[in-house]
């Protein structure tokens, strides 16, 4: 990390010495621009950042053609309050504010307000949710609950990935890369307008990424590859009247190590496993904004998408409308209300180690919400207060409300705070439909035959859990100074109760399947509650022109307790223990003479004892030459100061989980 920091020295004193040479200055997104940033994802409206009563982070397009990054959850590693770990080379556990895992269950992620969050698991299957990075206008993150307008699961965090209007991508872009770590990949885009105010773009993307190394240093068997395709239309009728046609399709193969279980000595072991992956979705969007300035907005999608790993192999598909209304009411009131619904349909191939009964279901979700913006003071202080209602099949119905002040004393400043209550809604498996063998083991059967049998230990649904329930508290606090400095502070204190825990049966004695053995079950229940604090820090820094730093720090703290008489400590200690204190997120970008870019992102993530995983500093690099500004040559080194490290290991996965390698590689983008 110090020969890194030396070289970014030198490369600033090189700026210094040549400042007259330097042709333009290609950091060309100043702090001002940052603060007049509109975003959607708090109030589903547009308004500026600098304004939202919510702890809310914007990567933008240039934040993520800066770090060199190749996919979505290494964009996220910028976000304070966000949790990032890869568990292998294609998987990852990305959370908000803890409670980490591959199925991260409190974070809603939208693409283009698309819900990817499976019902399956509750979570996000990472490798399988992509977009052309160079397409992406930004992703707006919010840290802390979103359920009164995104409904259930938005509990700790929502993400929304947003890629641009067609209109803003015309012309032909081509990138190809190789690397270490990035074999190679290649994309491939075009847009064109028609007649009529009618904008299209059609794009291929594929990426072969080489496999990473086990714990013992051995190969693993992660490689993966993938190939997406798409387009999107746009069609501005008038300004006032717009539609959006969207669609994807991508089909992928990837591999890892997993458990392999058996009724045979020695019961346990491993397998390499070669799965697949496809899918496809398509979203159209109409929004019609009328003469009193009211607006309706209209939006629906279909998405499918069929995965095997081994254990999981199973098709999903679900079908979304929503309706949203905004408009005044008097002077001081902004009224928006909304409608939506959800089918989910699911069907599922039974293994050994998982089964699902029934193996095919249809899941309806039914809400509606209504939230009032009363400016109370104009332009100096908004009380917002609203509530969504929503009807499950598992739980029936929820209420999901807040409350959410803001305060402007001055142009540059800026105090909001929000109460709120949000849901987790519980997965198929844990409601009863779902059935996973964890483990076998050899015991001695002192009751029946006295000798050894095997123990199989399962884990097992339960028709009466719960919605997981969160009440939020949240403080925060912005400054920006002139065009130099951007400081955003937020301050949490969230209340958990009825979170996931496990109950042991009593053991019983089975023959199917054979051979006869003793079967250990694990319930699912709600018997664990407690609280978290915490707060972010973000500070965007222009230390001159062409020099650019981000500054993101992160602390959080968890204080749990098992309820109702539970034994389930292990829990407890996996949620507290698996989420760092401390994290930390540097990054800092040059711009030198002769059109060349010099961008360096360090973090430090603090030790996670559960998991025997000790602290640790990383870094990425880029070096970039544009020769002109249709084409650009990029080198980018990854994971710099580990040959290989250990991020992340999930809690009751059947993969095995594997150690990053530091990479490189280099690419060359033209725009035509």
């Amino acid at each position: 990390m110090k020969k890194l920091l030396s070289l970014h020295l030198i490369l600033l004193v090189w700026t210094f010495l040549s400042a007259q040479e330097t042709p333009v200055d290609l950091i060309d997104f100043s702090l001002q621009e940052l603060t007049d940033l509109q975003v959607t994802l708090v109030s589903k409206k547009e308004e500026r950042l600098f304004q939202a009563d919510a702890a809310i982070y914007v990567i933008t397009q240039e934040d993520i053609m800066r770090s060199g990054v190749t996919s979505i959850p290494e964009a996220l590693r910028m976000v304070p309050g966000l949790q990032v770990a890869r568990i292998d080379a294609n998987k990852w556990a990305v959370t908000a504010r803890g409670f980490i895992g591959r199925f991260s269950n409190k974070l809603l992620v939208l693409i283009d307000g698309r819900s990817v969050y499976n019902h399956l698991f509750s979570g996000v299957f990472w490798d399988m949710e992509d977009v052309l990075l160079e397409d992406v206008d930004r992703i707006e993150v919010i840290r802390g609950p979103g359920a009164t307008l995104w409904g259930a699961n938005a509990v700790n965090g929502i993400i929304n990935i947003i890629t641009k209007n067609a209109r803003d991508t015309q012309g032909g872009f081509m990138q190809a890369g190789l690397g270490t770590e990035e074999k190679y990949f290649g994309n491939v885009r075009y847009g064109k307008k028609l007649p009529n105010r009618i904008c299209y773009r059609g794009y291929l993307k594929y990426f072969n990424r080489d496999r990473s190394v086990l714990p013992s240093g051995e190969p693993a068997f992660d490689n993966w590859d993938v190939l997406r395709g798409g387009f999107r239309m746009d069609w501005d009728n008038s300004p006032s009247n717009t539609f959006m046609l969207k669609s994807d399709l991508y089909t992928g193969n990837f591999g890892h190590t997993m458990e392999k279980i058996s009724m045979e000595p020695p019961y346990m072991g491993s397998q390499n496993y070669r799965g697949s992956l496809s899918g496809g979705n398509v979203i159209f969007k109409w929004q019609k904004i009328f003469a009193d300035a009211s607006e309706i907005t209209l939006q629906t999608y279909a998405d499918y998408f069929r995965k095997d790993e081994g254990v999981i192999i199973g098709t999903i598909w679900s079908y979304d409308l929503d309706v949203n209304y905004l408009f005044d009411l008097g002077r001081h009131h902004q009224i928006i209300c909304g409608l939506g619904y959800r089918l989910l349909k699911d069907r599922f191939q039974n293994t050994f180690i998982m089964t699902m009964n029934p193996d095919r279901q249809n899941l309806n979700l039914f809400s509606a919400f209504l939230q009032d913006d009363y400016q109370m003071i104009k332009d100096r202080f908004r009380i917002t207060l609203g509530s969504k209602i929503e009807h499950n099949d598992f739980t029936g119905f929820e209420i999901q409300p807040n409350l959410r002040m803001l305060w402007t004393p001055g142009t540059n400043h800026t105090l909001w705070a929000a109460f709120s209550r949000a849901v987790r809604t519980p997965s198929r498996a844990e409601r009863g439909y779902g059935e996973v063998i964890d483990q076998i083991i050899e015991i001695e059967d002192t009751l029946l035959t006295h000798s050894k049998i095997p123990l199989m230990v399962k884990l097992i649904g339960n028709p009466d859990f719960v919605s997981e329930n969160l009440f939020a508290n949240e403080l925060g606090y912005r400054f920006y100074s002139g065009k130099r400095l951007f400081f955003d502070l937020s301050t949490f204190y969230n209340i958990y109760d009825h979170l996931f825990s496990g109950i042991f049966l009593p053991i019983t004695f089975e023959t199917s399947p054979p051979p006869t053995h003793a079967q250990a079950m694990l319930m699912t229940a709600n018997q664990i509650a407690g609280y978290s604090t915490g707060f972010e820090i973000a500070v965007d820094w222009q230390t001159m022109d062409s020099w650019q730093q981000k500054i993101g720090y992160t602390y959080t703290d968890f204080h749990m307790h098992v309820t109702e008489g539970s034994q389930d400590a292990a829990t407890v200690d996996n949620i507290e223990g698996q989420c760092p204190h401390r994290q930390i997120f540097l990054r800092s970008s040059i711009d030198l003479p002769l059109r060349i870019e010099f961008d360096v992102g360090i973090r430090y993530v603090d030790d996670l004892p559960e998991l025997n995983i000790s602290k640790y500093w990383n870094a990425d690099c880029r070096l970039a030459w544009s020769p002109t500004n249709q084409v650009c040559f990029s080198i980018v080194g990854q994971n710099l100061l580990h040959k290989d490290l250990l991020e992340f290991i999930p809690e009751m996965d059947y993969t095995f989980y594997t150690e990053s390698q530091r990479g490189i590689y280099g690419s060359v983008t033209i725009h035509f």
